[in-house]
């Protein structure tokens, strides 16, 4: 099911619970199940066919977008495609119409200009779903194959294409995209994912040198207990379409 969210006519009202959008988009189509975590810049092209699911103080900036779901504190550059349908490789054609019952209506034409058409059509996933971590860039332009899994920290290198999983705090480039180099030494790593600082908000981590990955996490393993999680509200295509 569509929804039609008019953000230039809500823009002020978007803005004030948290969900800012691109200054040139007027109206966004959405799927019914999509949700978003405020505070998040939420500009993209999405795919009204299925839902898509994006988690606090992530930024997007106009990628296109088909049931994924994102996390926190993520950069999305503009160009990159997430999810983008597939098309079966091991049938008779990879044509849409060898799934689709009546896809465009052709089938419909079809049979007004030939008679019956009796093709049974094998039903195909075509949108698997996609999972983005925390923490992940994805450099400009770069595609991730449907069905894929970012783990959190990743870094995907522009024009990058990603057709694998891609391990947490890895960098990757490349077409296919392959492994570069880790972000960090492995024990940093495992402290990160074992720490789950994506569950705060960061501007509430006072005394840390941001420039710093070790002074970081030994202030957070020593302090992060004494800091409330962070629980945004979450605003589903219904709710934003009703403001």
């Amino acid at each position: 099911m569509k929804v039609r969210v008019h953000i230039q006519e809500h823009r002020a009202k978007l803005e004030a619970i948290g969900l800012k959008f691109h200054d040139r988009q007027l109206m966004m189509d959405m799927h019914s199940g999509t949700r978003f975590e405020g505070p998040t810049n939420t500009s993209a092209n999405m795919h009204i066919a299925a839902p898509v699911v994006v988690g606090a103080f992530t930024l997007l900036n106009m990628p296109t977008l088909a049931n994924v779901e994102i996390g926190r504190y993520c950069s999305i550059a503009n160009g990159v495609y997430i999810g983008s349908a597939e098309h079966p490789i091991d049938r008779l054609t990879s044509s849409t119409f060898g799934f689709n019952r009546d896809f465009s209506r052709w089938r419909t034409y079809l049979e007004k200009e030939r008679g019956p058409q009796r093709m049974q059509v094998a039903r195909f996933d075509d949108r698997k779903k996609t999972v983005i971590g925390h923490d992940v860039w994805l450099g400009q332009n770069a595609f991730i194959k449907a069905g894929v899994t970012i783990g959190n920290g990743a870094i995907v290198a522009a024009g990058a294409v990603v057709v694998k999983d891609v391990e947490p705090y890895t960098i990757v480039g490349g077409t296919p995209a392959r492994f570069i180099r880790n972000r960090f030494p492995q024990e940093i790593i495992d402290q990160l994912q074992a720490l789950q600082w994506w569950n705060y908000a960061i501007s509430e981590f006072e005394g840390i040198d941001m420039a710093d990955i070790v002074q970081t996490v030994n202030w957070l393993e020593t302090n992060i207990h004494t800091i409330e999680p962070y629980h945004g509200r979450w605003w589903s295509a219904q709710e934003l379409a009703a403001l």
